[in-house]
């Protein structure tokens, strides 16, 4: 399931901040999109955002990336919706 919003830079604060709080705290945080927050190339990807042991990095996902063709078709300018 996905939620086509925006990247939240607020969001990524918080979990910053429960990282550095809270270094027994654990979780992930998958986003979409292509902007280039935190460096990296991250176009036709999710980027994962990780909280373990007081850490909070960010990596590419291997799950659900490259979207374009995992979870999305490719483009077909043929096709009629």
């Amino acid at each position: 399931m996905g939620c086509g919003i925006h990247r939240i830079p607020s969001i990524e604060r918080l979990f910053a901040i429960i990282a550095k709080e809270s270094p027994e705290s654990y979780g992930l945080l998958y986003v979409r999109g292509d902007e280039e927050a935190g460096g990296g190339d991250f176009e036709n990807c999710y980027r994962v955002w990780r909280v373990a042991r007081g850490d909070f990095s960010q990596m590419k996902d291997p799950f659900l990336s490259p979207c374009v063709p995992t979870i999305e078709m490719p483009y077909d300018p043929t096709s009629v919706e």
